[in-house]
């Protein structure tokens, strides 16, 4: 089980098959200037009422009993609750809040640009220079906060645009070029090595 807390910047990846829950909560307004532990594992004392927790929604939201809307506000309040009170939180300090504030706001400017030009060529100096960084300073600041070069952050961004249009009517060729990839190859090769199939 994990938590992701309002402003935690998160990526999963799975190797292998799983069947995975995802829950939004909107949480009161504090938990955004709080911290915690948010991997829970099997080896926690407490893993077993989060699990449990989480299994009674998926099956209310799967079986769709008469009032399962209240039955999964109930058991959504309950992980909350179970959150507080289990899980360690902390106070995000003011600088903190500052420097999670600088992150999100250059994230925005990359995702920005990239939502209007993700089927283009992109170059590190362009971006750099739309978002008024110099281009060594735009590679390290990416690197640092999401952990990949600039590269696979935009290879990661096409692929997810990929995976939307994959439901449509266009061809795999197509979507590979519409989502910037210069070739099918490069773009299965990119496929495979993110997703596994």
């Amino acid at each position: 089980v994990f938590i992701i807390m309002p402003g935690e910047i998160h990526n999963f990846n799975s190797i292998s098959a799983n069947t995975l829950y995802i829950m939004k909560f909107y949480a009161p307004a504090e938990f955004s200037l709080m911290r915690i532990n948010g991997l829970i594992r099997p080896s926690n004392e407490y893993y077993g009422i989060f699990r449990n927790i989480v299994e009674v929604i998926a099956n209310e939201v799967s079986d769709k009993s008469a009032g399962y809307e209240y039955a999964v506000n109930i058991q959504a309040n309950r992980l909350m609750l179970e959150i507080i009170r289990t899980l360690k939180a902390s106070k995000i300090s003011n600088d903190e809040r500052k420097e999670l504030k600088k992150k999100f706001k250059f994230l925005n400017q990359i995702n920005d640009y990239l939502e209007t030009h993700y089927s283009e060529k992109i170059l590190l100096d362009e971006i750099a220079a739309h978002c008024h960084y110099s281009k060594y300073y735009f590679a390290h600041m990416i690197k640092k906060i999401t952990s990949v070069s600039f590269i696979n952050y935009l290879t990661i961004f096409r692929l997810e645009k990929s995976k939307e249009l994959l439901y449509s009517d266009k061809s795999i060729t197509q979507i590979s070029f519409d989502c910037g990839f210069n070739n099918l190859r490069s773009f299965n090769r990119c496929f495979k090595k993110y997703y596994h199939m």
